[in-house]
């Protein structure tokens, strides 16, 4: 059950985490500067590689120190910041042999550089521009991974020889890793006069979208050379989500009209296929049904975009489950699955980095909404990572969120957001120390202003095109605002904090059915092979709702002449003719033929996933018991004050 103190005391949370602010930034100064990253448990930086793909993000950069330049800004800390600044101006160089993520230094260190350099010139008389400079020299080496034939960037880069540097590239990225260039490349177009960065950015998210399906949805995973999807789920979590954030937010910051169109878009087509009440599950992007029961705490960020586009009660509702989820270990997992929710023994991936998407969500509904809740949460919230996480040196992931055994590893991230936030909904008078009237945070949390409030940027090749058509009386585009909460609304959301509903999904995904506009059709046909036990045990099921049940595969895994006649009689629910054969053995994955009458794409819930349909399991409350063992339909969670039964 979710445990909150009932009136946390605001100016004692303000206090209790910039303690955990100054103990993390002296901890790393003390033991790891100038290495990238502390190693809380070692009490010493992290130097050199050994953990794979985690470790792509290490470049000798002072990674740490730069990723947390905003950081120290808001927490009042100027003679950390000066030093930073004079640091880095004086001894960052990226002439290093060494491969590194395109990603991941585009938004952590590039991303510090560039919003550094704005805050130095506004706080610091001395400063001359040094970060500016370091900013543009990595800026150029990123841009080397976008020369492909479909610009979508590689991920990646040799710092000193571009991609001669890497010999055993990858062809394939992510949709977040390619599309989250926007705001880091936009901001240095903007204050180089360098257009050629926003242009490299922009044609790589555009590379993805031309890539859609036909409900606006794409994949998470694509070929750099080909632009075709190689990962078909979509979703809000890993591989896509700070693409969406970033479809906003650089809407916002260079009013560029087409990303917010795009965002509309799949904003609905998400809200269509992937929704399930506060989850978003990952979802076919062809057929619009679930794929996976599992879900990634890097999903929670959800909820911060949703209030910053005016959905406060679809935020409201993300961060309940989200926190529901979170108070089972007083911590979130890598990896969750909703057939478990109640024993995270057989959770997938149990270790948990201290990530800040959850408490990103929290600082956006408490800006939004002001209500108090927000405070007492982010309070347990606070109290959990320094009972748990807090040492000698630093702070330490989890290793494993039941055990609370610790690893060795405390990410730039901690201090660059995961803290930030934290203080910012305790103390949102911090933000009155960025010398900013109106900005947005990146995904790594990095504060940029508005291009037509910061003054002395230029303006985008693609900015207020289309504004000035549709606003015509209006130099910039109207101030967008969140809405007020009714105080209907406000009394159901607030009721909903009580409630929370898992669908249970089959332990295996069963072959999903694809169905189209056939309603009258009295046979459905399944993806899957003849011998299929899964569909000989939805037979009876189909029955029931006087359907016959037949596979549109043979054994061998070809696409079966019986299902090629039902097909063509029209009276079958068929494949949309955008799939090509679902069964992994079909020969050459053939497109499978359809009648003219069935060709629209699936429905959201297809007739074989009935398991999907809302029969619900107990989150917490009643000592782990269903709540209504006879039909498990609805379940309420125990609530956040008083105990008891909701």
């Amino acid at each position: 059950p979710l445990v909150v103190a009932c009136h946390a005391d605001r100016q004692a949370l303000r206090e209790k985490v910039e303690d955990m602010y100054d103990h993390a930034i002296s901890s790393y100064l003390q033991y790891a500067f100038p290495a990238d990253e502390l190693m809380p448990l070692s009490c010493e930086g992290r130097w050199h590689r050994s953990r794979g793909d985690l470790d792509a993000v290490l470049s000798n950069s002072s990674l740490t120190l730069v990723d947390s330049l905003d950081s120290l800004v808001l927490f009042g800390r100027m003679d950390d910041f000066r030093f930073a600044v004079q640091w880095l101006s004086e001894n960052l160089r990226f002439n290093k042999d060494v491969v590194v993520s395109t990603f991941e230094l585009n938004i952590r260190v590039l991303g510090g550089l560039l919003s550094g350099h704005l805050l130095a010139e506004k706080k610091l008389p001395e400063y001359r521009g040094a970060l500016l400079a370091k900013a543009e020299d990595l800026g150029s080496r990123l841009a080397e991974a976008f020369d492909t034939p479909t610009g979508l960037p590689y991920s990646r880069v040799h710092l000193t020889r571009g991609m001669q540097g890497v010999p055993d590239k990858s062809q394939t990225i992510t949709a977040a890793e390619a599309g989250s260039f926007l705001i880091e490349f936009g901001v240095l177009s903007l204050l180089t006069g360098d257009m050629s960065y926003y242009a490299k950015a922009r044609r790589s998210l555009l590379a993805l979208w031309n890539k859609r399906s036909s409900i606006s949805l794409f994949g998470s995973a694509a070929n750099v050379e080909s632009g075709a999807f190689e990962n078909r789920a979509a979703g809000v979590g890993p591989g896509l989500d700070s693409l969406f954030e970033y479809l906003v937010k650089a809407y916002v910051l260079f009013d560029d009209l087409e990303l917010w169109h795009i965002f509309q878009d799949v904003y609905e087509a998400l809200d269509k296929h992937a929704k399930f009440e506060g989850f978003s599950f990952n979802t076919d992007m062809f057929r619009g049904a679930w794929t996976a029961s599992t879900l990634s705490p890097l999903a929670a960020f959800w909820g911060s975009v949703q209030a910053m586009i005016g959905d406060v009660q679809g935020a409201m509702r993300t961060h309940t489950y989200w926190t529901a989820l979170w108070s089972q270990n007083s911590a979130l997992p890598e990896v969750l699955d909703v057939n478990n929710i109640m024993g995270m023994a057989m959770s997938p991936a149990r270790d948990c980095p201290l990530r800040p998407e959850l408490f990103e969500t929290t600082f956006y509904l408490h800006q939004a909404t002001g209500d108090f809740f927000y405070v007492n949460v982010t309070n347990s919230f606070a109290d959990a990572i320094n009972s748990f996480s807090r040492v000698k040196c630093g702070f330490a992931a989890l290793a494993d969120v039941g055990t609370k055994r610790l690893d060795d590893r405390m990410d730039s991230f901690f201090v660059s957001e995961t803290l930030p936030y934290l203080y910012l909904t305790a103390f949102p008078e911090a933000l009155d120390r960025l010398p900013y009237r109106d900005f947005v945070f990146s995904t790594e949390g990095h504060a940029f202003p508005l291009f037509n409030a910061a003054g002395g940027y230029a303006r985008l090749p693609h900015s207020g095109i289309q504004l000035q058509r549709l606003f015509p009386v209006s130099q910039f585009r109207p101030v967008l605002r969140c809405p007020k909460l009714g105080v209907i609304d406000r009394m159901v959301m607030h009721a909903r904090r009580d409630m929370v509903f898992v669908p249970k999904v089959a332990e295996r995904p069963l072959h999903p059915v694809m169905s189209c506009a056939t309603p009258w059709a009295s046979v459905i046909l399944v993806s899957g092979p003849e011998n299929d036990p899964h569909i000989s045990a939805l037979s009876a099921l189909a029955a029931a709702f006087g359907k016959a049940l037949k596979p549109l595969h043979d054994a061998a895994g070809a696409v079966s002449a019986a299902a090629l006649a039902t097909c063509a009689s029209g009276d079958a629910r068929c494949p949309s003719i955008e799939e090509p054969s679902l069964h992994p053995s079909a020969a050459g994955g053939q497109d499978f033929p359809t009648s003219s009458a069935c060709q629209g794409v699936a429905p959201r819930q297809p007739f074989a996933s009935t398991v999907r349909y809302p029969r619900l399991e107990m989150m917490a409350a009643n000592g782990g018991r269903p709540y209504d063992t006879a039909t498990g339909l609805w379940v309420r969670a125990q609530k956040a004050s008083g105990g008891g039964q909701s």
